[in-house]
């Protein structure tokens, strides 16, 4: 063929390589560089003469990509020549040559190979870097092979067929019978499958490539294979597609492979990228044997061969398809080869970044087989692929040993490393000195009978009188013929009464069953019915004669259960689930150890007492003495006042639902000890100093199975869930029950005395869910919990919440069975179909239920059906009509196709107006990813969720404007629950865009009546913004800070300021200072550049002394306000454009308006001070104009003193 200016389309190999280039084209991901260790006896230049000689003799080095009329073309070029880089270095400098030879190819403009030849005082090396548009494996051994042929003077003749014959051939191949045929085996074949990729897989696309190895003695992998007629790469391909399956947790694993691509005998010794990537997929069934297993790998690596006619390429395209993984069996390729009599040996070279996501190499070399786990680095972990390698390897020796198994058996942990597991998977070792609940609380009462047990909104009760009425009420129950085991429901608002009817009900003999007054009757009353409720103590019961009382109550056991609490079901009604008194106890005694819980502790209970959370609040605290706090309703979703309680109440401990959590403890300094996050994955830790504990734990396993103290400064890949609770076993399995190393992802069992008793009345799923525990080490260990909850070891020996296996959710805390939300939902008349799926809305997880009808029915409508049934934290958000639902390949609904909701804006919009009004909105805007929201659309239409109602109440505080959740929910518009104006900022005449902003900060002092003078002065010629005095902003907030007044004022400006120019700032005392710290600011954000007025402010003062917040005195805390913003503000170097002006005259008074000084010592160490700043003033900004008023400190903002400024003001506007 003449090739003589002929432009050749790129194969589907090149192509391949080629789009990945232009994607990011300073990478070296294709790049194939490998350096030659040769000996000083090689003669350096006749080996240069050998590589310019084998370089000509195939075209494919000497070609280049080019773009022809819009096409990607490649063109031999015979006139191009590859440069033979030569250079000398030292020892000690080849490294750098050899890390900067490896460089990104511009692929337009030069050859497509680099080569070095370097000399330094001892070696002799070579440098071969080639694009793999132009070589692979295959091609690479020739060219040693010619290279050492041509070197030694023996005559090498062209090729007689080239790759870009090849490429011809491939592209008439496209409108071949055969290729459909293909096309239509990788159709079927990979229906309803993507691409495999490790559960830990990050998030990151470009990273270094690294990798990590295992080796194997070849001598055992080969006599195994001879024996059983399977080759090595039928046996670590089976073992690598099963590994694959354990850290992917998928039966069907898919991949890819490569082939050398050279099926046409014509095409045996041509040079090019011949190699050809293959599609694998591979399904793991327990029930084949092992050996059946690595010999069906023969079918899959011939289907390869036999459908290669298909190019991976079109097989991604087609299909939706992403390259995750590959295996690649390498052989021919030596590391030590020959020239001129001499051995020399070549090593594969490190790339710089790369997109590609892990590879399994592997080599047999020297007696070993080496199992390469090349790995981007922004993908996956040094640890999680040694892990992968090293379950590998464990999976290639049990294949070998135990061939003759099915498949089920194989463990990918050896047995020393299983008992490694195993203690890993045991929690500390405690011992429980009390078997109950009850017993714990009496030793409580016999130690601390005058200590406060119990504190709600209505007053307080000690453990004496805790223990006396619970007594009275006990026998009471018995009088009612409650016996013991009987469930008895509790149906109160959150008062002691409460905990009184636990105490009396555990004291019956019966068992606790608690009545969520906020669930639908219908759902109350399925529960009562379900669980067949003895009785139910409600606010009438406690009303009742109480002097009904009998020393004789029963005994209760350890076995005898304690509560029932009921769960979401999956079948469309909730599930009770029975705990015992010795889980009880077990998780009390654990709780006083952990969170440190003593008779000097206070706990307050913010859950709803309808869930076992609530447990975690009222049982532990009650059994050391310490006292509990109940939060009436009315503030529980308010952060600020659930802040104000614990501070004023002097709480120690409080628990929360995670996201409500995040939200107090980022904007409120609190004084608590200790505080424990659960019922949903933590993803960011506040910044706070109260110690954090983030908490794991399904109810049938009592309340909390795992913990974890973590800590902002730690850098956490996952934060956490922990180690298991004393006396517990968390072990995480694989779906046949076998042991998972660290980072490999499995479901968790839970096993130990806190387990539950099972499923009320439900023993198919009783039977399910609690099973055997093959790993037990005594009675209490017999039976372990199938939690369905998806997790990993992390390298620590922690335990990482990762993921559900079934459809179970958790929002706000709340366990939620998706499919009792469908169950209810295809209960509506007229729907016919209905899925319900969680998805992102506006930044927030929400619940989204979809059906299909004859006709679109009013959401409206369905919404108040379900609420008839469902809890409000289970009723959709969004209910969306369709006319169908999307399926998959596997004929099953697409959950990812499911269309998110629709978040409308009204059409009738109304702007915000007031300050108070656009801060809000600009707020609400950022909480739920919407732009354009009017001031009177109401929020519920957009699926505002309690989490975001309370996230935009904490958002407002932080930005001065008061706002409560409540208000939200009750006028779900801004206008609506903006009912109370703020007074810390606003205009002091109306905003007019043709006067200039002057910004006024009143500081320490307050507007009225100090400034009014100033204002009235400036607001003909600017409009006026003022700063109100600070403290109002922090009074009786723990934290004060200068940079949070800063951060505070910066945000009003991006808000209320948004697009305005701030021409000046300026400000009187501390009010000045503030301005100068605020105006740098605003430079240093590049915001604007205000010019600053500098008013009798002080360039820096001495350290003030700081007093603890005394909420009874108003001046104290005004005083410790002012001293701190003096003690935190920084010493910063003003850059912008400043007016200096202070007052001629010396003040005798320290406040405004306040006495004169008397007393001459302390008179003259102020005028000291005085004319010393003035004079600091000066010597800090030289260039600044510099002026004194006739006036002193307290009346340089009136009179005669005023005009002057405003003339100067004037003279340098």
């Amino acid at each position: 063929m003449n090739m003589e200016n002929t432009y050749y389309p790129l194969s589907e190999t090149q192509l391949g390589f080629y789009y990945t280039w232009l994607k990011k084209t300073d990478t070296t991901e294709y790049n194939v560089p490998y350096i030659y260790h040769l000996s000083k006896d090689i003669d350096a230049d006749r080996l240069e003469e050998a590589l310019k000689k084998t370089f000509s003799l195939f075209p494919i080095y000497s070609s280049h990509i080019i773009v022809d009329d819009g096409k990607v073309c490649i063109f031999p070029d015979p006139e191009r020549k590859i440069t033979i880089e030569r250079i000398t270095a030292t020892d000690d400098g080849l490294a750098h040559v050899v890390r900067e030879f490896v460089r990104p190819f511009d692929i337009y403009n030069e050859p497509l190979v680099h080569v070095a030849i370097v000399e330094t005082e001892s070696t002799l090396i070579m440098l071969l870097d080639n694009f793999h548009a132009v070589s692979d494996g295959n091609t690479l051994l020739m060219f040693h092979w010619v290279l050492r042929d041509i070197y030694a003077g023996i005559e090498v003749k062209p090729e007689d067929t080239t790759y870009f014959d090849y490429i011809l051939s491939e592209k008439e191949s496209f409108a071949t019978d055969a290729y459909q045929k293909s096309k239509d085996h990788y159709k079927d074949m990979f229906s309803g499958v993507t691409m495999t990729k490790t559960r830990l897989q990050l998030a990151g696309e470009y990273g270094s490539l690294k990798s990590v190895s295992e080796f194997i003695s070849a001598d055992i992998v080969n006599d195994f294979c001879k024996a059983n007629s399977v080759t090595p790469n039928l046996l670590m391909m089976a073992a690598y597609s099963y590994t694959l399956s354990i850290f992917s947790r998928e039966k069907k694993v898919a991949f890819y492979t490569v082939n050398h691509g050279r099926t046409e005998r014509r095409f045996r010794k041509s040079m090019g990228p011949f190699i050809k990537s293959a599609p694998v997929c591979v399904e793991i069934r327990n029930d084949e044997t092992i050996l059946d297993f690595i010999s069906s790998m023969k079918r899959e690596m011939m289907g390869t061969i036999r459908h290669g006619i298909y190019p991976f390429s079109h097989f991604c395209q087609d299909l939706g398809m992403h390259p995750e993984t590959s295996f690649v069996y390498q052989s021919g390729l030596e590391e030590k080869l020959e020239l001129d009599g001499h051995n020399f040996i070549i090593e594969a070279l490190p790339l710089g970044k790369v997109s590609s996501n892990m590879n399994m190499v592997v080599f047999e070399n020297r007696g070993e087989f080496d199992l390469r786990l090349c790995y981007n680095d922004a993908k996956h972990t040094q640890f999680e692929m040694q892990q992968f390698v090293h379950c590998m390897c464990n999976v290639v020796n049990f294949m070998i040993s135990d061939s003759e198994k099915c498949i089920v058996n194989i463990n990918v942990v050896s047995d020393a490393e299983k008992n490694i597991m195993l203690e890993l998977s045991k929690g500390e070792k405690r011992k429980t000195e009390f078997s109950t609940f009850l017993r714990m609380f009496y030793k409580c009462v016999e130690q601390y009978p005058n200590n406060i047990a119990v504190v709600d909104e209505f007053g307080s009760i000690t453990y004496k009188e805790l223990d006396y009425q619970s007594n009275i009420l006990a026998s009471r129950l018995i009088r009612r013929g409650v016996k013991k085991g009987d469930f008895v429901a509790i149906n109160l608002n959150r008062t002691k009464e409460w905990v009184i009817g636990i105490i009396s009900i555990f004291k019956a003999g019966a068992a606790y069953l608690p009545l969520a007054n906020d669930f639908p009757k219908e759902r109350l009353d399925y529960i009562i019915d379900d669980s067949k409720a003895k009785f139910v103590i409600d606010e009438k019961y406690f009303l009742e004669n109480k002097n009904i009382y009998s020393d004789i109550l029963p005994m209760v056991d350890k076995e005898d259960n304690a509560y029932m609490i009921y769960t979401s079901g999956s079948t469309g009604q909730p599930k009770g689930v029975v705990v015992q008194h010795k889980a009880l106890s077990s998780f009390c005694s654990s709780c006083i150890d952990i969170f440190e819980l003593q008779e000097t502790s206070s706990f307050i209970c913010h859950f709803s007492f309808g869930f076992d959370a609530s447990l975690f609040a009222i049982c532990p605290i009650l059994c050391c003495g310490g006292t509990l706090h109940i939060l009436n309703k009315d503030i529980l979703l308010e952060p600020a006042l659930v802040s104000q309680y614990i501070e004023s109440h002097h709480i120690t401990h409080a628990s929360f639902t995670t996201r409500f959590g995040v939200e107090l403890l980022e904007h409120y300094e609190l004084p608590l000890k200790l505080v424990a996050l659960g019922g949903e994955r933590l993803d960011v830790i506040p910044n706070s100093k109260v110690k954090l504990f983030n908490v794991y734990g399904p109810t049938e396993f009592t309340i909390i199975s795992t913990y974890a103290e973590v800590e902002n400064i730690d850098n956490y890949s996952a934060i956490p869930i922990g180690r298991p609770m004393p006396n517990s076993c968390a072990y995480v399995l694989d779906d046949n029950l076998h042991l998972l190393p660290k980072e490999c992802v499995g479901e968790l069992y839970l096993a130990g005395p806190q387990i539950a008793k099972g499923y009320w009345n439900r023993p198919e799923l009783t039977s399910e869910r609690f099973i055997n525990n093959p790993f037990a080490s005594s009675d209490d260990y017999d039976v372990m919990y199938k939690t369905g909850d998806l997790v990993w070891w992390n390298e620590d020996g922690e335990l990482v919440y990762t993921d559900r296996v079934d459809r179970q959710v958790k929002l706000s805390g709340f366990r939620i069975e998706i499919g009792e939300i469908e169950a209810c939902l295809s209960q509506c008349e007229g729907v016919t179909q209905a899925v319900v799926d969680l998805k992102e809305v506006n930044g927030r997880k929400t619940i989204c239920a979809y059906y299909t009808a004859s006709n679109k029915l009013d959401s409206g409508m369905i919404k108040e059906l379900l609420a008839q049934k469902l809890p409000d934290y289970m009723v959709p958000s969004f209910i969306i009509y369709m006319e169908e639902f999307p399926y998959n390949h596997s004929c099953k609904v697409d959950m990812k196709r499911l269309p998110l909701p629709e978040t409308v804006i009204d059409s009738h919009y109304v702007a915000a107006e007031t300050v108070d009004e656009k801060v809000v909105t600009a707020i609400v805007e950022k909480v739920l990813q919407l732009k354009n929201i009017g001031v009177t659309y109401n929020l519920m239409n957009l699926g505002l969720t309690s989490m975001q109602a309370m996230k935009i109440a904490v958002e407002a505080e932080f930005m001065g404007v008061n706002v409560s959740v409540s208000s939200i929910f009750e006028n779900p518009t801004i206008r609506g629950f903006l009912s109370t104006p703020q007074r810390l900022y606003f205009w002091a005449n109306d905003y007019d865009p043709a006067k200039p902003v002057l910004v006024l900060f009143c500081g320490y002092m307050y507007c009225h009546p100090f400034y009014d003078e100033f204002i009235k002065k400036f607001s003909d010629r600017y409009s006026v913004f003022v700063m109100e005095g600070f403290v109002e902003y922090f009074l009786w907030k723990r934290k004060v800070d200068f940079e949070v007044l800063i951060d505070f004022y910066e945000q009003i400006t991006r808000t209320v300021l948004e697009g305005v120019n701030v021409h000046a700032v300026t400000g009187h005392c501390m009010g000045a200072e503030i301005a100068m710290h605020y105006a740098q600011r605003l430079i240093d954000k590049g915001i604007s550049r205000p010019r600053l007025l500098m008013v009798e402010g002080a360039v820096d003062r001495p350290t003030q002394e700081v007093t603890e917040m005394d909420k009874t005195n108003l001046e104290a805390e005004h005083k410790r306000i002012k001293n701190h913003i003096i003690n935190s503000r920084p010493h910063i170097k003003f850059t912008g454009d400043m007016i200096l002006c202070m007052a001629s005259k010396i003040t005798r008074k320290l406040e405004y308006n306040g006495p004169d000084i008397t007393d001459e010592e302390l008179f003259t160490k102020e005028y000291n001070e005085y004319f010393g700043n003035r004079k600091k003033w000066r010597e800090l900004y030289p260039d600044a104009p510099y002026f004194e008023v006739d006036a002193d400190h307290w009346t340089i903002f009136s009179g005669d003193a005023l005009n002057a400024i405003s003339d100067i003001v004037d003279k340098f506007r």
